[in-house]
């Protein structure tokens, strides 16, 4: 038997090859691809498309006796009709509950700012992101994820959208599992390359263009401008106060009370996992703007960036990164363009810590030594030997102690603060946060408080 799968590959425009249904999952994947080969047949020149459908065994029974209504997806093109780009602003005057997530990107640009005001005074929608999207704007709700983590279910269930729109680079895994779980009507995805981007397997019109050009677009074209900001009031609620929070110490202390010490216009970069999650947390100084080259999955390369990105910078450039990434990656500052200005937070619990959250109160003997990395390593002598100021805390007061020399902007050396804590306790204060260590949780009895 000849193999179909990719056969006219050199003389179609788009392959696919779909797999036998047997699940609600294989189902919309083969939707997907379905779609994603019918939107090439015309995209940027017109062209032949193979669809591969795999067979198992031989067909001898049609008893379906009409096919069943299968979603299709659109490509909506900058260059396309009023008409068209009317119809959606129409569709969108319509909706009462639009989110839309503006996810990881650099410093957005003026003109895409004042785009996103005028779009969110328009629909009357709710802009929400985490710290990684570097914005901020008027109907903005920030620090999402943090939230969204706290949150009880029945308030998840109050914030359900009509319709998601989408912008940018990923958003963090706790607002994607909060979309998925309240799956919305629509999902509209606005990207340059007019790729389908169906994270929330409800994706229905992709919109090739930039998120300037989308916004300016649709706002023009409405005629029924809402002045309405109840959705965006709903999540507003939302957002706790994260800096009322009492922590004992812990990485999560040391990144909250580093927030508060970065100066604006700082550049703060994150390493890998735990850094990431912990710094949607809290809120930083406006102005400070934030980078995470993750790499594999962020242990390869988040230190290197960090020091090049201080290298060619004329203000002082943070990083916050754990014992696992920073050792992987310490040949990274072993150059002679480490900038005076570069200030690094080492996070040092022994080991991989987001393991002891997840599987600390499982009982695995094994746990430390064969998934964690359990180990007694510090940066001291290596970061000695090559000029740096060297510090360390141990606790609350020795931390606070250090912290203002990070903000210290004539310092002639570039700084790292190792701040030494344990993973089975960095997990207890992280637990009881986000209230699952079997009690209520910091977040309830502080919200008593504020509201």
């Amino acid at each position: 038997m000849i193999p179909q799968s990719g056969i006219f590959e050199k003389i179609v425009k788009k392959h696919v090859s779909l797999p036998e249904v047997s699940s609600d999952d294989d189902e919309w994947f083969c939707n997907r691809l379905i779609n994603e080969a019918l939107l090439e047949l015309d995209h940027h020149g017109k062209g032949p498309v193979h669809i591969n459908i795999e067979l198992y065994g031989t067909l001898t029974k049609f008893p379906t006796p009409s096919l069943p209504n299968a979603r299709k997806i659109s490509r909506i093109m900058e260059r396309d009709s009023v008409d068209r780009w009317r119809s959606c602003a129409q569709k969108l005057s319509e909706k009462r509950r639009i989110l839309l997530v503006y996810g990881q990107s650099f410093l957005p640009s003026d003109a895409e700012l004042r785009a996103l005001e005028l779009f969110s005074q328009a629909f009357g929608c709710a802009v929400v992101s985490d710290n990684l999207s570097n914005l901020d704007c008027i109907n903005h709700v920030p620090n999402v994820s943090a939230s969204l983590d706290m949150a009880s279910d029945e308030e998840k269930r109050a914030l359900l959208p009509e319709l998601v729109i989408t912008f940018h680079g990923h958003a963090l895994p706790s607002l994607q599992k909060f979309i998925r779980a309240n799956s919305p009507a629509e999902h509209w995805h606005v990207t340059e390359d007019g790729a389908v981007v169906d994270q929330f397997k409800v994706l229905t019109n992709v919109f090739e263009c930039s998120a300037e050009a989308f916004l300016k677009r649709l706002s023009e074209e409405t005629n029924n401008a809402t002045s309405a900001k109840a959705y965006f009031a709903e999540w507003k609620a939302l957002v706790r106060g994260s800096s009322d929070i009492e922590l004992q110490f812990s990485d999560l202390y040391a990144i909250k009370q580093l927030f508060a010490c970065i100066p604006p216009n700082a550049a703060l970069h994150l390493a890998n996992s735990s850094c990431v999650r912990h710094a949607q947390l809290f809120e930083l100084n406006r102005g400070v703007r934030i980078y995470c080259n993750r790499g594999t999955n962020g242990i390869d390369g988040s230190l290197s960036t960090a020091v090049g990105y201080a290298a060619a910078s004329d203000g002082l450039t943070y990083i916050i990164i754990g014992d696992l990434s920073f050792f992987y990656d310490m040949n990274g500052i072993w150059n002679r363009h480490v900038s005076s200005k570069l200030r690094i937070m080492l996070t040092n619990n022994g080991g991989a810590g987001i393991f002891q959250y997840a599987l600390g109160q499982k009982g695995l003997q094994t746990l430390n030594r064969n998934i964690a990395v359990a180990h007694t390593t510090s940066a001291k002598g290596w970061i000695e030997s090559l000029g740096f100021k060297y510090l360390s805390a141990r606790n609350e007061e020795e931390l606070n102690r250090c912290l203002p020399e990070l903000a210290n902007e004539e310092a002639t050396a570039p700084i790292l603060l190792e701040v030494f804590t344990s993973m089975e306790n960095d997990a207890a204060v992280l637990r009881k946060m986000l209230g699952k260590d079997g009690v209520k949780g910091t977040w309830s009895k502080i919200k008593r408080r504020l509201f």
